[in-house]
């Protein structure tokens, strides 16, 4: 592609100018205006969050929820929801046999070494 000569303005440059215009005047226009928003006060005078207390308080619920878990638990049991079974022995079933052998070779290779 040929060279732009120095005296034809750019596309880009121009729509850049633009948006610095923009910006200059938007900036100009904030810092005349009243701020609306309230001054924070000093960070000593701020309510700091306590960490170690949310922490606590946190566990806490934690346990509340898994002891009441185990109470549900406990009278689901109690109803009879939940009933053991007994143990189970195997020598009295007689089961199908089967073969432990699962590969088989391919083709003509059941001869072949492993």
């Amino acid at each position: 592609p040929a060279a732009m000569a120095d005296d034809e303005d750019d596309p880009l440059d121009a729509f850049m100018a633009g948006i610095a215009r923009e910006q200059a005047a938007e900036n100009a226009a904030s810092a005349a205006a009243p701020s609306t928003l309230p001054k924070r006060l000093p960070m000593e005078a701020e309510e700091e969050e306590d960490h170690v207390a949310s922490y606590i308080e946190h566990r806490e619920r934690a346990a509340e929820v898994e002891a009441a878990a185990a109470a549900a638990a406990t009278a689901a049991e109690d109803k009879g929801g939940v009933k053991e079974l007994p143990p189970l022995d195997h020598t009295t079933i007689a089961y199908e046999p089967f073969r432990r052998c699962f590969h088989e070779a391919a083709g003509g290779d059941s001869e072949a070494a492993p």
